[in-house]
Parts: C-alpha cells; sequence; structure tokens
C-alpha cells in the first residue's frame, strides 16, 4: 500500500524492514546509515519523464536522515522528508539499498492535498468549493448568494421558505387563491362544510336541481334532457312523455292503426320485404295460387305457368305416390325375403352381347355353364384369341422354342418384390439365404460375437452373438445391418 504523504509538508515516514542480505528474512538493526542510498522519483501526471527528487542520498546527510526507530525489533526505521521534498502531487517511488548489507527497500509514495490528508487522517471535515453547477459559473454564484444572507443575483430579495408560517397563518398566493392556516395544523382539522365549498351554480343542473332519491336509495332522478328536480312520487314512463321527445308526434295513432295503408309498422316491414324482393317468393294474389313466374312457381311448374301444375301427379306427395306404385307393381322381377331373383330367361341373347360376354340361359346348370366356359376358354386344342391377349398382359410372348413362358419385366419384379410372411420381400430371402451359406462369418472367442462379412469381406452385413455355458451352445438371431 502507497505511503499517503500531504503535499508540501516537511515529516517523517516509517520505511523498512531491513532484512539480511544472506538469508533474506533476519531484520538488520544497525545498519550504518552513510552507506545507504536514498533515491526518490516523482511521476508525472501527463506523458512528461519522471523527476528525481532524491539521487542516492547518503542517510546521514543531515536533510535526508535515515534513523533506527527506537525499541524495534523488526528492523523498521524512519525517513526525514523535507517540504521541498513533498512540494507535489500524485505518485513517487522510494528506493533505499546497500548491497553489502541488506535486501533493498522499496516504498510507493502517494502525495495529496493537505485538506484531504487532515480530513482522512484527522479530524478536520473537508471543504467544499463548487465552481460550476452543469459547467455553469454563474449558476455557482447565485446559488451561493441564496444562502450566505445576501440575495440572489439580480437583486436583493432574499428567497424564504418559512414552513412554520403556513401551518399558522392563511397565505394569499396569485389569482386570489387562499390557503387557509386549518390545512397545516397539525392535530386536527376543519371541516369543510356547507355551500361555499362545493357548489354547481347552474340554471338546469346545479347544486339546487341535484335531489336525492329515496327508492333506490342515494341516486338522482333525471328526465331525458337534462338533470331536474323530480317530485319523489312522479314515474317516467310512456306517458309522461311529451310530444317533441319522440319526433313523430302521431307515433302513438300510427302504430296502433289496425290498418294496413296507415300501420306505419306493417308498411315498413312490407318495405323490407320490396328491398330484398322476398314478395317475388310467393307474391300472393287474391287467390290461394302462387303469381306466375314467382319462385314458387317456377320450382313448381314448367316455366312458371301455375295453370299447368297438376298437384296429384306433380306435388312432391303425388310424385311418391306414383314412385311407390311403380316399384311395387315392377314387371320382370320377384321379391323373396331379402333376395332379388331373375325371372327364368331374364337375361337372353338379345338383351346381352355373346360377343362381349358370357349368356346365361335359364337352364343352365353348373355343369353346363362350365361346358360352354370350355368352348370359349379353350387354351389348348383352340384357344380364345381374346382370352389368350387378356392373359398375355402380365406375361411375355409364347417362347416357342421353349416349354415355358417368359415373364415381363414388372412381372419378375413383382414376384421378386412381393412381402412373405417373413415381412421381406422374396428377393431379400434368396440373398439372405445365399450369404448365410456363401459369405464369411467371424466368431469371437472371448464375447462370442458373431460378424457376417459381404461377399468380398469388405464390410459387415450382419450380427448376431453365441453362448456357451457348458451345456448348451445358443446363437441369436442376427441383426441385418
Amino acid at each position: 500500500m502507497a505511503i499517503e504523504i500531504p503535499t508540501n509538508t516537511a515529516l517523517y515516514i516509517p520505511v523498512g524492514p531491513f532484512l539480511d542480505k544472506t538469508d533474506g528474512i533476519s531484520p538488520e538493526l544497525s545498519v550504518t546509515v552513510a552507506n545507504s542510498a536514498i533515491t526518490l522519483i516523482a511521476g508525472a501526471a501527463d506523458e512528461t519523464a519522471p523527476t528525481v527528487v532524491l539521487d542516492s542520498v547518503a542517510g546521514n546527510n543531515g536533510t535526508n536522515t535515515l534513523v533506527h526507530i527506537t525499541d524495534d525489533d523488526a528492523g523498521m526505521y524512519y525517513l526525514k522528508l523535507t517540504a521541498s521534498n513533498n512540494n507535489r502531487y500524485g505518485k513517487g517511488t522510494l528506493i533505499i539499498e546497500d548491497t553489502d548489507t541488506y535486501v533493498t527497500v522499496f516504498h510507493e509514495i502517494q502525495w495529496v492535498s493537505v485538506p484531504y490528508y487532515n480530513w482522512k487522517y484527522g479530524t478536520t471535515l473537508p471543504n467544499v468549493n463548487i465552481t460550476q453547477i452543469s459547467g455553469d459559473s454563474d449558476a455557482a454564484d447565485n446559488l451561493e448568494l441564496a444562502y450566505d444572507g445576501t440575495g440572489y443575483a439580480g437583486g436583493t430579495t432574499k428567497q424564504k421558505v418559512d414552513l412554520e408560517t403556513v401551518k399558522t397563518k392563511a397565505i394569499t398566493c396569485a389569482d386570489a387563491i387562499t390557503i387557509l392556516a386549518s390545512v397545516g395544523t397539525a392535530a386536527t382539522s376543519t371541516a369543510q362544510t356547507g355551500d361555499s365549498y362545493a357548489i354547481v351554480n347552474h340554471a338546469d343542473y346545479g347544486n339546487a336541481h341535484l335531489v336525492r332519491s329515496k327508492t333506490p336509495a342515494n341516486t338522482l332522478s333525471v328526465d331525458a334532457n337534462h338533470f331536474v328536480a323530480v317530485p319523489e312520487t312522479q314515474d317516467v314512463n310512456a306517458k309522461t312523455v311529451t310530444n317533441g321527445a319522440i319526433s313523430n308526434a302521431t307515433f302513438n295513432a300510427d302504430v296502433g292503426s289496425t290498418a294496413y295503408a296507415t300501420n306505419i309498422i306493417a308498411l315498413a316491414v312490407r318495405k323490407v320485404l320490396d328491398e330484398l324482393k322476398l314478395d317475388h317468393l310467393i307474391a300472393v294474389a287474391e287467390s290461394d295460387d302462387p303469381v306466375d313466374n314467382s319462385i314458387i312457381a317456377k320450382l313448381a311448374a314448367t316455366g312458371g305457368d301455375w295453370s299447368t301444375f297438376v298437384g296429384s301427379t306433380a306435388s312432391l306427395q303425388g310424385i311418391r305416390a306414383r314412385g311407390d306404385d311403380a316399384w311395387v307393381t315392377a314387371m320382370g322381377f320377384a321379391v323373396a325375403g331379402d333376395e332379388m331373383k331373375l325371372e327364368d330367361d331374364a337375361i337372353t341373347a338379345a338383351k346381352f352381347d355373346e360377343s362381349t360376354a358370357f349368356p346365361l340361359k335359364a337352364a343352365d346348370t353348373g355343369a353346363t355353364i362350365l361346358a360352354r366356359a370350355g368352348d370359349a376358354m379353350d387354351l389348348v386344342d383352340a384357344p380364345n384369341e381374346t382370352a389368350v391377349t387378356a392373359i398375355q398382359n402380365g406375361l411375355s410372348t409364347f417362347d416357342s422354342t421353349s416349354d415355358g413362358v417368359k415373364l415381363t419385366t414388372g412381372g419378375i419384379d413383382a414376384i421378386f418384390d412381393r412381402n412373405s410372411s417373413l415381412s421381406i420381400s422374396f428377393e431379400t430371402l434368396i440373398n439372405r439365404i445365399y450369404q448365410m451359406i456363401n459369405d464369411k462369418m467371424e466368431v469371437t472367442n472371448e464375447s462370442g460375437d458373431v460378424v457376417l462379412r459381404n461377399i468380398a469381406d469388405s464390410a459387415d452385413i450382419a450380427t448376431g452373438n453365441v453362448t456357451d455355458n457348458s451345456t448348451t451352445t445358443v446363437r441369436t438371431g442376427l441383426t441385418w445391418v
């Protein structure tokens, strides 16, 4: 830690410890101060080179004397520094050396102001001297004048805030606003009652017209225009609404009229129907019939001509009745239980093209059907060209030089890619069987690990394990990579 020294002050500072140069720990209590060289270097506050204050001064020169501290056993001495030595601020370095006797002593020096030194190490309070406030020296001067009793800059009137006066006296402010003394009363306050404290002087809705109602409690009764004084017993209903509150003065007569032409609500409804063209939906005239070309007429009759509509046959009910009759009396069908059976000879050659489909006959039995099928599907003695072509869609052309039939590439892929019950394709199954028989398999004796290699013996294609408990040897299923 640096030794702090008040600037421009002569004083003694403790230095050391001085330790024997041989072991570096034994204190030197009686060094020859004449052989000690004292050097003091002062640092600069900017890029200026440091200053040599003492240059290898002997410890007995009378000015900067080095003396052993009385009753000290730790190798501590004190050194005298003059005011001229300390006539500076900032950091410095003190060096005391005698290479023949003790280890060189180093100390860091810190020169500080006298007020700071006295405040830190004494009982003197620090002095505060503000020369600027926010960079403004005039502001600092005005602040000083405001509190030193001479007044503030720009005049001699003193600024004063007397809270006791505020508590005990009424203060009149600008715009004739008066703060009563009761505001500052500490223990009690004066109740603010009477009309003079809160009054609304308005001809229509001032204090005089604000009337508290009893039912419901503490509410105000008002009319449609403004706050007024309403008697406690008066009801506000449709009878008390005066002409003008509703702009139509004949509202009651218009709404109560039973005549279509004079009832404004009925006329308004008709206006809405006309705007939305809902009058075209039915457009009822003096009879029960819809008007021609109305939506209903167009849905029911061709061309929207209602006169052509026959309810017994063209209505939804009539159509349904006609359909029921048709299904019940349909010719050529006989319903027996839950089955529908064809009548004998229902499908005949005249209705069924024998050139493209197989005809059924009423007299056919299982044997006759098979016999007649043989005539058309004989693939050996008299092959049917159409049947053979259909079969060859999945096969290649017949190879007359061999006894077999060649499959197309698509047919072969379909067979080999089909999954078996093992959830793998036929092609994968054949490959794995071949690899199990032909490829190299390695078994590690210590671990029992099994590895099946590929044909080139360059990679593992399956792994497993073999265990032997001296009674049973078990090989786990292979896991294919």
